[in-house]
């Protein structure tokens, strides 16, 4: 996977090998004769890796044998800066135009093609990263995200100045930025769940109910009191509601808080930035203020203990 570089390739053979080591195995293909020509800047910002794209037309497709040879499933978030790209990926597909974005996951089969010169910026991050349920987000691959509600205009313009600046970024700088475009996605993609065919049995009361709780636990992940209960009073229903409330969208309540502190807490390890934060100092400023209880839950969902995560990324 890239490390911080620019890269430009000269003809298409060069263009193949270029993007299979700047993200994950991939076949490229050409979609017609002649010359070729592409450029890509990246940067690996700890476990996150931007790139800005530019390139003549082709196609690039994951495969079922690439994936196998590959057990670290990300996220990518494509960002159309000009011409046009077709995503397909889990039985969709759409036309991704200039100012509109899609998500895909590199664990499973897709296939983008440019049928033009084209420019565009990719974000590619750990699966984990993004806190959402995945069966969920499955059901957002290869859609248009955030055209209902405005929201693509934000991100859009958040992650335009952000591959403006990408060769400019330092490391502590780049990786906060990423993360922020992370939140982004997060806010856009919980917001696309709650009107999708995922939540068509709940009600719309109950779907706008459920997003806003979900954002309140977004904005609080710090407050230690962030407990089901707390939650409830906060929201004026009581308890056996709120958990009642969260079996129709597949989750818990405590597990959702679990599972988001931790990867803040992840996060924050593998921001250089923060590399002189204690350990128990991380996850003390996300709710978690016992170090033992920590490091276990920490290692049950990641495999390894914080602080030996920390020296891996």
């Amino acid at each position: 996977m890239m490390t911080d570089e620019q890269a430009v390739a000269r003809n298409f053979d060069e263009w193949g090998a270029l993007v299979s080591t700047s993200f994950v195995p991939l076949n490229a293909e050409p979609v017609r004769s002649g010359a070729f020509s592409g450029r890509i800047v990246g940067q690996r910002l700890g476990d996150l890796v931007m790139t800005r794209i530019a390139a003549s037309p082709h196609a690039v497709l994951r495969s079922s044998e690439s994936i196998s040879s590959d057990d670290n499933p990300h996220y990518k978030l494509s960002f159309q800066r000009t011409g046009y790209g077709l995503l397909m990926q889990d039985g969709r597909e759409v036309v991704i135009g200039p100012g509109q974005f899609a998500i895909y996951d590199t664990s499973r089969p897709y296939i983008l093609a440019f049928d033009k010169t084209f420019a565009t910026d990719v974000l590619m991050f750990p699966r984990g990263r993004l806190g959402l349920d995945e069966r969920q987000v499955s059901q957002m691959t290869a859609t248009l995200l955030g055209e209902q509600r405005g929201l693509s205009s934000a991100v859009a313009q958040f992650v335009t100045n952000c591959g403006q600046m990408l060769p400019e970024l330092n490391q502590s700088t780049g990786h906060s930025l990423a993360s922020n475009v992370i939140d982004l996605l997060r806010t856009v993609l919980s917001q696309e769940m709650y009107s999708s065919d995922s939540t068509a049995h709940m009600k719309s009361a109950d779907k706008r109910k459920a997003s806003t709780i979900l954002r309140y636990i977004h904005d609080n992940l710090a407050e230690q009191q962030l407990t089901p209960k707390f939650i409830a009073d906060a929201h004026f229903m009581s308890l056996r509601s709120l958990h009642h409330l969260f079996e129709k969208t597949g989750n818990t309540v405590a597990a959702t808080i679990r599972t988001l502190r931790l990867e803040r807490c992840r996060n924050d390890l593998t921001d250089p930035g923060k590399r002189e934060t204690p350990v128990a100092s991380i996850g003390a400023r996300w709710g978690i203020v016992d170090p033992a209880h920590f490091s276990r839950i920490f290692r049950q969902a990641y495999g390894v203990s914080p602080t030996v995560y920390r020296k891996q990324h």
